[in-house]
């Protein structure tokens, strides 16, 4: 079963963020970064529930799952919703940021 994956308005501003904040200091690099993001999280539209569940973040059936991207020491935390067919993307956390 595929999957239709959106952004909430609360991912997008954190990934422009972090796009701009990457792009500030390895201008070369922000770009790179942010297809690479997109390209993994357009993977969540087969097998969304590889990623583990964040208990934490889970109330009641609504089980907040998290997808890592990236490397040691810049690993990004995409934080996400499965409702049905639909994935949506609740937030974007870069290396060090509190959930």
């Amino acid at each position: 079963m595929a999957y239709r994956v959106r952004f909430l308005q609360s991912a997008q501003r954190d990934a422009d963020r972090l796009l701009v904040r990457i792009t500030e200091a390895a201008p070369t690099q922000g770009p790179v970064w942010y297809e690479g993001l997109i390209s993994a999280v357009a993977a969540l539209e087969y097998l969304p529930k590889r990623c583990p569940v964040v208990p934490k973040a889970s109330r009641g059936e609504a089980e907040v799952r998290q997808l890592l991207f990236g490397r040691k020491p810049y690993v990004y935390r995409v934080s996400f919703l499965i409702q049905r067919d639909v994935v949506s993307i609740l937030r974007i956390h870069g290396p060090g940021q509190v959930r």
